[in-house]
């Protein structure tokens, strides 16, 4: 059971922040409220956004960054502390995305904000002036982006995107250094431990990766449906048990995954038959430890991090087995490196080239008009039709993407 319920938001909450015993919720109504975590109260509510606020990030400097469909980041002064609607200062004002900005991440240490929008662009800016810096990507470079997350020493970046892939950058270049493939639809959610990075996707999985040696370690896979969110608990005294992962997806359940053995040691229906959206953890004031998730029907819940019911199945993640690579056959055409080179029967007398066959993509990347991007991937393989998602979809019943049931 809870141990709190905060309720305000009249739709979907997609973000999470907590500082010291002050809770950041963005919501699809457009709004970020503040609350008090130890008493419940919803301080104030900050107005601004014309559309769905989909990611926050604050400073040390009584700031907040807000990111929005309605293809702006915003700059919130929160060091009044009075429930009175903040002005708001639109970074974004040239319009240097086009589409809906889905991810921020603030990066005190160099000084450096960066934004992911539909658009596929990481948009790169001066913290202290608010000044733009540059713009990376593009349509047809990578997929829409969906998450942004940095390194602890500030020298790389990550960026999750909707074709499944997540780009690994050099931020003092912003050079594109690896890519990681490995999900089959587009990636929501990242999370670092140490040198582990763990990236939640439509596909219904986590993958762990190693990101020293770019290599793909090992798959989490419980939930019924979608993984929307990712959060990491490392107890004060862990006896023995480690570092938790927990995560929360479509089917209205959060797991905890214990990072040492990868088994999934506690199954909590958080939002039931309502997707888990956000999660975040946070120790208040008085030592308190909670974990903390927004819902798709709006609401706020509290709960204990190492009090979740044990599930009922066993679930262990299982360590990834690169497939075996495979080389064009003697009788292929002189292109060998088309399609029709990939499949290898067995038995066909094999002739090696300097460089083996590359395998077809496992996603097709798709580019709606008007700001939508029809994403890869139900758990069954369907394409999820983000237009529907931003409740825009013309087609209604006849859209031939799906429309999720657990929204």
């Amino acid at each position: 059971m809870a141990r709190q319920e905060l309720k305000g938001h009249a739709s979907n909450v997609s973000s999470l922040l907590a500082v010291n015993d002050t809770l950041y919720s963005a919501s699809k109504d457009k709004t970020i409220k503040e609350w008090d975590l130890k008493t419940g109260e919803c301080i104030r509510t900050l107005t601004g956004h014309t559309r769905w606020v989909r990611s926050i990030a604050s400073d040390s400097k009584q700031q907040l960054y807000s990111a929005s469909w309605d293809d702006t980041v915003r700059c919130w002064d929160l060091s009044t502390g009075t429930s009175e609607v903040l002005e708001s200062m639109v970074i974004t004002e040239s319009k240097s995305h086009s589409l809906g900005v889905n991810a921020v991440h603030l990066d005190e240490k160099n000084n450096k904000l960066y934004s992911g929008s539909d658009d596929c662009s990481i948009a790169v800016w001066n913290h202290d002036t608010k000044t733009q810096i540059k713009v990376y990507g593009g349509f047809g470079v990578f997929g829409a982006v969906t998450a942004l997350l940095g390194s602890e020493d500030g020298e790389t970046l990550f960026s999750a995107a909707d074709d499944g892939g997540v780009h690994v950058w050099d931020t003092a270049t912003m050079e594109a250094m690896d890519v990681l493939t490995g999900h089959t639809s587009a990636v929501t959610a990242l999370a670092l431990v140490g040198n582990l990075l763990y990236s939640s996707s439509h596909d219904g999985s986590i993958i762990e990766w190693d990101t020293e040696t770019a290599q793909r370690l090992r798959t989490f896979k419980a939930h019924t449906h979608e993984v929307l969110s990712l959060a990491v608990y490392t107890p004060k005294d862990d006896n023995g048990e480690g570092t938790i992962l927990f995560s929360g997806s479509w089917d209205g359940t959060v797991r905890a995954w214990n990072l040492s053995t990868g088994e999934c040691v506690g199954l909590l229906p958080a939002h039931a038959s309502r997707s888990v959206n956000a999660i975040c953890t946070a120790t208040l004031s008085d030592g308190t430890d909670v974990l903390i998730t927004g819902g798709a029907e709006g609401s706020i819940k509290l709960w204990n991090p190492t009090d979740l019911p044990k599930p009922s199945t066993p679930s262990v993640a299982t360590n990834y087995v690169p497939p075996q690579q495979h080389y064009a056959p003697r009788s292929a055409p002189a292109n060998a490196h088309g399609p029709q080179a990939v499949a290898v029967a067995p038995g066909v007398p094999m002739v090696y080239y300097t460089n083996p066959v590359p395998a077809p993509a496992p996603y097709p990347m798709y580019i709606g008009g008007g700001g939508g991007h029809p994403q890869v991937g139900g758990p069954g393989g369907q394409q999820i039709c983000t237009f529907f998602m931003r409740g825009n979809c013309r087609f209604g019943a006849s859209c031939r993407n799906l429309h999720p049931s657990v929204v």
